[in-house]
């Protein structure tokens, strides 16, 4: 695996609630406290010694929380190694195996609190302890039961889904990922803002923004070239669109960035 840490965050006593996607895969390990847990259309009851694998771009919910303590850490697999395993989202460690984890998360705080160059490397090393226990945990058994299916939550994953997989292609409309639901499109729309706190259109545009802007930054294709492979119409609508959102025109974002 070629696992790169983005950030740890660690929450004690209160937690955020509500719905979330993010790019990137994120770990939840509970140390302390429980809370309800929806992701794919099911939904969790979360204890001590639980921890969440929650794969980019999958819609996820944290609900009910009380006497939270646990740890949120926000990381890539470059690899996509994760990404070929069949991995359950949500499992129990109970013991010896969660007296490790814990440990290993206590160093994992102590070292992203380092000033040092060597950080990275550090936090990287024990990420990849902690992952790779997340998979024999999940090779040996041990799932944690999910309960109630949620008819509207699978239809705006679905709609998610859809708009990951064809934000590229400039004709794709939120009228046409609804009838892809099976909604008509104001439901849909107040569906996604109600499970997402977004518009759908806001999140295809930001999906499509993300992209370029990657696809900038790295050299991959010039800043035309880049608003047509993100799936924006033409170059006016792609500045004036980044400008709104970044606040910068996308040749000043990148020679801020550079």
């Amino acid at each position: 695996m070629d696992l790169q840490t983005k950030f740890l965050r660690i929450d004690r006593e209160k937690t955020t609630h509500g719905s979330f996607i993010d790019p990137e895969y994120v770990l939840h390990i509970v140390f302390q406290g429980r809370f309800d847990f929806q992701i794919q259309n099911e939904n969790y009851s979360i204890e001590q010694g639980d921890l969440i694998l929650i794969p980019p771009n999958n819609l996820h919910a944290v609900k009910n929380a009380e006497n939270i303590h646990m740890a949120v850490l926000h990381f890539y697999d470059h690899s996509n190694t994760l990404e070929s395993l069949d991995l359950e989202p949500v499992f129990h460690f109970k013991g010896r195996e969660f007296g490790t984890v814990k440990s290993l998360s206590t160093q994992l705080e102590e070292y992203w609190s380092l000033k040092s160059s060597v950080r990275q490397f550090a936090v990287d090393g024990l990420v990849h302890t902690i992952i790779g226990m997340f998979i024999l945990q999940n090779r040996k058994g041990g799932k944690v039961s999910s309960n109630q299916q949620f008819t509207n939550w699978k239809s705006i994953q679905e709609g998610v889904t859809y708009i990951q997989n064809n934000f590229k292609d400039p004709g794709i409309s939120i009228a046409e990922v609804s009838r892809i639901c099976n909604l008509s499109y104001n439901y849909f729309s107040y569906l996604f803002k109600q499970y997402t706190h977004e518009s759908p259109l806001h999140y295809l545009t930001r999906l499509r923004l993300e992209y370029a802007k990657e696809c900038i930054y790295n050299g991959r294709f010039n800043i035309s070239q880049s608003a047509a492979a993100s799936g924006f119409a033409n170059i006016q609508y792609f500045s004036r669109t980044f400008k709104n959102y970044e606040g910068l025109s996308p040749r000043a974002w990148l020679k801020q960035y550079s």
